[in-house]
């Protein structure tokens, strides 16, 4: 049952407006004191008062309003035509409704029902604001919880990426950007976007973005990273739908393999200022439909001086034309300016959305400084495996090199069996060339081996007949390496990574 305070200086009247209300309410004659009002007025939902109880109280009816806000605490006054015309400003800020005696009691009714009416609403509404609010929180602080804290620190390379929340609260929760370097030494990037605001999206967002870093640490492909994030879309938020670009770049060879499941194409800019889209085609992930459209990887390479920009549709959209859009991120692109700020990602959003922006909006650009990592820590060798003495000294410079980066001597052991099966595994597949790096550049070294051969693949498990040599010798340097990968190069043959351990 609602409260009603009533205060009139006429007692008679005070008594005959209550007798009107009791019925239906609980009616009260106490004015709070400002030291109790906090309390009292949580418990009141609607004032009455005559224009000599307002004047007297209005510092307190002031007070209490202030303390229910922003729930509204209703004020109605009864006054004569000629008391109103003489109130002050204070006084009408505290009076919602005015009641001119004379008055009848069934128009009294309707004014005190019309009062509470508004009062329970906005009591729920105030009631729904504070969840909102305090989910709008969880979300940004799990959305900032989920981006990367730091970018790679990788030799010839300069990340940069730029974050904000639309100014629209309810779009809070659905854009990603990540980078990561995988112990190969390649570099997993990802951009997303989930359709849906809220707690709801900022979590789909960090089980997508987690589940593309799981799957690039066992096997970087980048259509296998998308199909396993729909797989997990479809199992645990069959009603999510996410579009997400992922790409892994090799710093050895320049070369970016990526795939797209209905993301904007990101944009490559060469060195002469000219612009090129990344084209791959591949529905969004949670349709469950990539059985019936397997997605497509695609390769290309960044040379010298490129800059690569992922970003969401936040970006583009910022006028409501995307064709506006693209057209001010080609032109941001090419301003010299851009190119030269420290945070290129940062300069390219305000160029393109500025303010107004109303969406999320996340960019990640990559620019390509160099095309060697450290060349202190790289050494390279070119060679026809066919021609033993040069294979020779070039395993022995090989091992002289782990020796100098600490390797102990079972390791070094361990490495030179890895080298030689590479070896022989170009001699027996592949055209007799083989080009060969070490990359110490790392946390570990990495040891890279590229033929042109037709191509192999490596599953790393023994092969079907236990009897066979093929896939054998593969597999014993998948047990032997810290971790251990087999790619097609673009313009044919393999390229195989080997992580290794510097202590067995």
């Amino acid at each position: 049952m609602e409260r009603i305070l009533v205060v009139l200086a006429n007692r008679e009247n005070q008594n005959l407006l209550a007798q009107v209300l009791v019925p239906q309410y609980d009616v009260t004659f106490d004015v709070p004191t400002v030291a109790s009002q906090a309390e009292a007025s949580a418990e009141i939902d609607l004032c009455i008062l005559d224009g000599s109880s307002l004047n007297k109280y209005v510092e307190e009816l002031a007070a209490m309003r202030t303390r229910e806000d922003p729930a509204l605490l209703p004020v109605l006054l009864l006054s004569d035509r000629k008391a109103v015309g003489l109130m002050s400003k204070e006084q009408w800020r505290v009076v919602d409704d005015v009641a001119l005696r004379p008055l009848d009691k069934r128009e009294m009714r309707v004014r005190v029902e019309t009062l509470v009416r508004a009062r329970r609403l906005s009591v729920k509404l105030s009631r729904v604001s504070h969840l909102y609010k305090h989910e709008q929180r969880v979300a940004q602080r799990f959305q900032k919880a989920a981006m990367p804290r730091a970018l790679p620190q990788v030799p010839g390379l300069v990340f940069s990426a730029f974050y904000r929340p639309g100014m629209d609260e309810a779009k809070i929760g659905g854009d990603w950007y990540d980078a990561l370097q995988l112990p190969d030494s390649r570099i997993l990037i990802s951009i997303g976007d989930v359709c849906g605001s809220g707690l709801d999206a900022a979590v789909t967002m960090a089980s997508v973005r987690q589940v593309i870093r799981g799957v690039a640490q066992i096997h970087p492909d980048p259509a296998m990273m998308l199909d396993a994030a729909d797989r997990t879309l479809q199992a645990e938020d069959p009603n999510a739908l996410v579009t997400a670009f992922v790409g892994v770049y090799d710093p050895i060879t320049s070369i970016l393999q990526f795939s797209s499941a209905g993301h904007p194409r990101p944009m490559l800019r060469f060195a002469d200022g000219n612009t090129t889209e990344l084209r791959s085609f591949g529905v969004p992930l949670g349709l469950g439909i990539t059985a019936k459209e397997p997605r497509g990887v695609e390769t290309v390479e960044l040379p010298i001086d490129s800059l690569l920009v992922l970003y969401t549709d936040g970006l583009t959209e910022v006028t409501r034309d995307v064709i506006e859009g693209e057209k001010r991120l080609i032109a941001a692109l090419a301003d010299a300016n851009v190119r030269e700020a420290p945070n290129v990602a940062l300069a390219i959003h305000d160029i393109v959305a500025g303010g107004e922006a109303r969406d999320d909006v996340a960019v990640l650009a990559v620019g390509i400084v160099s095309r060697e990592l450290d060349t202190d820590r790289l050494m390279h060798w070119s060679f026809d495996v066919t021609d033993q003495e040069t294979a020779s000294e070039t395993k022995a410079e090989f091992l002289r090199e782990l020796e100098v980066r600490g390797f102990s001597l079972e390791a070094r052991q361990t490495a030179e069996l890895v080298f030689g099966e590479l070896i022989g595994n170009v001699y027996r597949y592949a055209p007799r060339w083989a080009d060969i790096t070490l990359d110490s550049s790392g946390e570990v070294p990495v040891l890279h081996v590229l033929d042109t051969g037709p191509g192999f693949a490596h599953a790393p498990r023994l092969p079907i007949n236990p009897m066979s040599e093929r896939g054998r010798g593969l597999f014993i340097v998948s047990t032997m390496t810290r971790e251990f990968n087999v790619t097609q190069r673009p313009r044919g043959g393999s390229h195989a990574r080997a992580v290794l351990d510097k202590v067995n």
